[in-house]
């Protein structure tokens, strides 16, 4: 069975060791299951225990990773997302084959990359470990205090996003952001593969004023996973 990792459009020649099923205007470009791997039952990603939703190892995840990449540096390519839903070429083409969007995807995002920063703050010490607490009241009183503190860590980093997108606004084609837990931040950004240097320079004098204590990881560029198309699961092939 093979494993879907792109698409391109119809009759794009694509090289080793991919194949391709053309479904109307596009191509899905495609490997054998053993060149990347087999999804193996491992931590579950959220769906009920026994229903296909497990993730694949890590040196599987990074295999696919660094064939979409080489796909993306040979051809104009649409990566997707490695998960047990591209285990089923016939599923992926029903979804491409019933969609008006895209084309719409396609324009924004293929031949573009993704880069990520990543910024991480000391957590906020949980209620439960002060052990200066010795009263209902004072309990209270903490509480609301480490909620002001999460609130005020939040609105922090909503406003380095907005700030960081205003100084790169000619650069950024697309962008979202999400705060995994209140201390850590992280921003996806869809840029032109010619623009990461210059994103990359103003990047590192945006975050220069930025406290001792914050740690900043740039990511990427890679192919832009988090802005392709969303395709809906199904479940994972079994042996």
């Amino acid at each position: 069975m093979p494993l879907v990792c792109a698409l391109t459009t119809a009759n794009t020649s694509l090289p080793a060791p991919f194949v391709g099923l053309t479904v109307g205007a596009w191509q899905l470009a495609m490997v054998e299951e053993d060149v990347v791997g087999e999804i193996l039952d491992g931590e579950d990603i959220g769906g009920e225990e026994g229903d296909g939703h497990d993730a694949p190892d890590l040196e599987t995840a990074l295999r696919h990773h660094r064939l979409v990449s080489q796909l993306c540096l040979s051809v104009r390519a649409l990566p997707l997302r490695y998960s047990p839903q591209l285990y089923r070429p016939s599923d992926v083409a029903d979804d491409i084959a019933g969609r008006s969007d895209v084309g719409t995807v396609w324009d924004r995002v293929a031949g573009r990359v993704e880069m990520v920063l990543r910024l991480d703050d000391p957590p906020v010490s949980r209620v439960e470990d002060d052990e200066s607490i010795t009263s209902g009241a004072a309990y209270l009183r903490r509480r609301a205090a480490h909620y002001r503190e999460q609130q005020a860590r939040q609105r922090r980093f909503e406003t380095l996003h907005d700030d960081l997108v205003n100084k790169c606004h000619d650069l950024i084609r697309a962008q979202h952001y999400k705060l995994r837990q209140p201390h850590c931040y992280s921003g996806s950004f869809l840029l032109e593969p010619s623009h990461t240097a210059t994103f990359e320079a103003r990047l590192r004098d945006f975050l220069r004023p930025l406290p001792d204590d914050t740690t900043p990881s740039l990511l990427g560029p890679w192919p832009p996973y988090s802005f392709t198309l969303e395709l809906p699961p199904t479940p994972a092939r079994r042996r």
